[in-house]
């Protein structure tokens, strides 16, 4: 995702990484105005394992591959190439976590679409006006690093909170949640007004 220059009051200029809140509304349609996946960097430390053990494996291949190494594997009727297995299960678990969730900011909802790329798949909805708050989970590394988790809790029944898991600028994307819920409210607050009354009220 692009960073968007911003200007704020106090006149300096920053990045942000989200779009502003009155750009995204004057997007066309309704259900998707904004979608975001983990952040590249809470997957830092999985790419860092992975870079290690994928030198290690090439290490321990070059050396069992000739001379008394392998003949060792070939007593032992054992193949180089297992050596490459866990960067390669390293290497699809950082697909898996970048790509298996989607955050969906819509005009009315928001979704956690996850399982995207696992055996179960699912859906989860909530509606501005159901939010009840947006907290802001950050580890060290994730202050350092500008990720975190959103966790959105819903004042309605039978719902349950949801979580976006290693988003980048978590703050700012809690701001813009906490937009859309402030406009929903007054949009609903204002069709309420306009409804006629009946008599009997």
């Amino acid at each position: 995702m692009s960073d968007y220059p911003k200007k704020p009051q106090n006149g300096i200029i920053r990045l942000v990484t989200y779009p502003a809140f009155e750009e995204i509304t004057s997007r066309q349609g309704d259900k998707e105005l904004l979608a975001t996946y983990r952040s590249f960097n809470s997957l830092l430390p999985l790419i860092a394992l992975f870079l290690i053990l994928a030198t290690f494996s090439f290490s321990l291949t070059a050396f069992f591959s000739g001379g008394a190494g392998g003949s060792v594997l070939q007593f032992l009727n054992f193949s180089p190439r297992w050596f490459a297995l866990p960067p390669a299960l390293v290497l699809l678990e950082i697909i898996r976590r970048r790509f298996n969730d989607k955050y969906i900011l819509g005009r009315e909802i928001l979704q956690h679409i996850g399982g995207r790329i696992a055996l179960r798949y699912y859906i989860h909805i909530i509606k501005y006006s159901d939010i009840r708050a947006v907290n802001v989970v950050q580890s060290f590394w994730g202050r350092m690093l500008n990720f975190g988790t959103l966790e959105v809790s819903t004042a309605a029944q039978g719902e349950g909170d949801v979580f976006f898991y290693g988003v980048r600028s978590p703050e700012e994307l809690a701001q813009l949640i906490e937009q859309f819920r402030a406009e929903n409210q007054k949009r609903h607050s204002k069709e309420a007004g306009s409804r006629p009354r009946n008599d009997g009220e």
